[in-house]
């Protein structure tokens, strides 16, 4: 299980995600935040590929029609839930870890 915690002026509220690699629901989210390639290929990735799974292949096609030629690095594209049960899922490219780096934080701008 990972837990997540999040400020989010997109929302204009505080949200916190829990996922679990099981089938079932923890609790219900208004989004999901999920890191993904520049290239928005949801099978790359253990939980890019769960939610994919879960989410239904549409969820793909979303992703290529919006965004044909992928995303840069710390962009964010939005796509719907499709399947799951949120209505948005917020897939974010991030700059490659670097340990020497590890400390600092990440911030992202939500437009």
């Amino acid at each position: 299980m990972l837990c997540y915690a999040s400020s989010s002026n997109y929302f204009n509220t505080c949200m916190f995600y829990l996922f679990s690699f099981e089938k079932k629901p923890i609790y219900q989210a208004n989004a999901i935040v999920n890191t993904t390639s520049h290239s928005l290929d949801l099978k790359r990735g253990q939980v890019s590929n769960a939610i994919l799974k879960a989410a239904g292949p549409d969820l793909q096609k979303e992703c290529r029609d919006k965004y044909p030629e992928g995303i840069k690095r710390m962009e964010i594209a939005e796509t719907s839930g499709h399947k799951l049960k949120c209505k948005y899922v917020f897939h974010l490219c991030l700059e490659p870890f670097v340990e020497e780096r590890a400390a600092e934080c990440i911030q992202v701008r939500c437009v």
